[in-house]
């Protein structure tokens, strides 16, 4: 009775994750900043890659470009490199935070593919998939779709954060705040003032420190440091915790530098 009961609610959560997604249009083709934008430096990305993680930096910078052509181009790898991907059991939570990729970048194209939700759904709500940083990532993702996709993952997605974050480690501190930096995208854009605090406590706990920008500081460079930045600034726009967004510097043609310069763009429309 106890495993009718537990198949039950499995597959309940599949279905109610299912019919509750809905997508916006949210990219940026019809501005000037992607019309005039170097594509050059996107498909220079794409290099010689096959394997999902490093097919997903492009994917999401076409996709907040509205780029249709490089966005197809790379989806149609991507889906190709999951099938193989997901055949390894023990990337399970892996493959949750790459289908969480492929839907926020699906959604910035307008696309509603219910086969990536159900396949990230399937992921998430199974008991054998790994409690790590990538299935807490996988579930804000999902959280930042729509008002009804957080309020079904928010609780799922703070419980794991928290008992990630009781567990971490010094050598594994930048991965907990990111967790706590996706967080706080999902909750700004469910405009969740409570839950957006406490990410912002969590973060500051973590890095022992006042201090945002010192706090993400200890994310280094090569970890995404100014696309977190670039994420943190903008929700607190939309929290209205700041009026204005920080100047961008680097190396333009790096996927951190892009990653962050299309998350500030779209912040502006």
């Amino acid at each position: 009775m106890e495993q009718l009961i537990k198949n039950y609610v499995y597959g309940l959560g599949l279905i109610l994750m299912t019919f509750t997604h809905t997508t916006m249009a949210n990219n940026l083709s019809e501005t000037q900043f992607a019309k005039n934008y170097p594509i050059d430096n996107v498909i220079q990305l794409i290099g010689v890659y096959d394997d999902p993680y490093h097919l997903s930096i492009p994917l999401l910078i076409s996709a907040a470009l509205g780029n249709a052509t490089i966005y197809h181009d790379v989806h149609a790898k991507m889906t190709a490199a999951m099938q193989k991907f997901t055949q390894d059991r023990a990337k399970d939570s892996l493959s949750a935070w790459m289908y969480g990729r492929m839907l926020i970048a699906e959604k910035y194209m307008n696309e509603d593919n219910p086969n990536t939700l159900l396949k990230l759904s399937t992921f998430l709500h199974n008991p054998d998939t790994q409690n790590d940083e990538y299935k807490a990532w996988a579930y804000a993702y999902l959280a930042s779709l729509t008002q009804k996709d957080y309020i079904a993952t928010k609780v799922a997605m703070l419980n794991l954060a928290t008992s990630l974050t009781i567990q971490v480690k010094p050598e594994n501190i930048s991965n907990a705040l990111w967790v706590w930096v996706m967080i706080i995208q999902a909750s700004a854009s469910a405009q969740d003032k409570t839950t957006y605090d406490h990410a912002v406590d969590q973060i500051l706990k973590i890095a022992q420190t006042k201090s945002m920008h010192t706090a993400l500081e200890k994310i280094p460079e090569n970890d995404f440091n100014k696309w977190a930045t670039a994420i943190v600034a903008t929700s607190a726009t939309k929290m209205n915790k700041s009026e204005s967004l920080p100047t961008l510097t680097g190396d333009p043609k790096t996927a951190d530098y892009m990653l962050a310069q299309v998350t500030y763009e779209l912040a502006k429309q």
